[in-house]
């Protein structure tokens, strides 16, 4: 069972399809709430839509705890795709600009429900927020991506909280809205998870 929120590993999860079948084993992708709940939201508003194109707005709590692989993931995707737009999150977030990050439910979203997915990322904090999206350029990306700055800025990231632990994902198809809210996001992505193993045994 996998939570992570990398394309890239699900690509090479992926990869080992025939090699599981021989071994009739089993693995489970997109587990959690980003993605997981955000594709399960997709579906809905995809069902209840005539458009093909879905956008969907993740908010995260920048004052929560995260490990260092969550601090590296985040800081390694900045950069990587561009584009801004509006999203309205359910109280007492209201409306928020996101920016889009590379979560994998954008890409698997194109096969599973054939339709065209963006992904948004922005944090409770608005400061946060405009920090993230002016870290997110190219020149000062390319900088983040060096070692010793890299190195400096994960330290910081899990020393320096600003903002709290509300999160919030909200999916949008034009014609229909749908959202999901809570705190705690990483225990709450655990609780998705162990969620579906157990239906899964059931």
């Amino acid at each position: 069972m996998d939570v992570s929120a990398s394309h890239q590993l699900h690509v090479e999860i992926e990869q080992l399809d025939e090699l599981a079948a021989q071994r009739q084993a089993t693995a489970v992708l997109s587990v959690g709430l980003v993605p997981g709940v955000s594709n399960l939201l997709a579906r809905h508003c995809v069902e209840q839509s005539t458009t093909r194109q879905v956008h969907i707005g993740v908010l995260l709590g920048s004052g929560e705890r995260h490990g260092p692989a969550a601090l590296a993931w985040t800081l390694d995707g900045l950069g990587r795709l561009h584009g801004s737009w509006a999203m309205r999150f359910p109280a007492p977030h209201g409306e928020r600009t996101v920016h889009r990050f590379p979560f994998s439910d954008q890409y698997t979203l194109s096969t599973t429900l054939n339709v065209a997915a963006s992904t948004g990322l922005c944090l409770d904090s608005r400061l946060a927020t405009a920090l993230l999206a002016a870290a997110g350029q190219p020149g000062i990306a390319r900088l983040l991506h060096r070692p010793w700055v890299r190195r400096i800025m994960l330290d910081a990231l899990a020393k320096i909280k600003v903002g709290g632990d509300g999160f919030a994902v909200t999916v949008d198809s034009g014609t229909s809205q749908a959202s999901f809210s809570g705190s705690q996001q990483s225990r709450a992505t655990g609780l998705a998870a162990s969620g579906f193993l157990l239906d899964l045994r059931s």
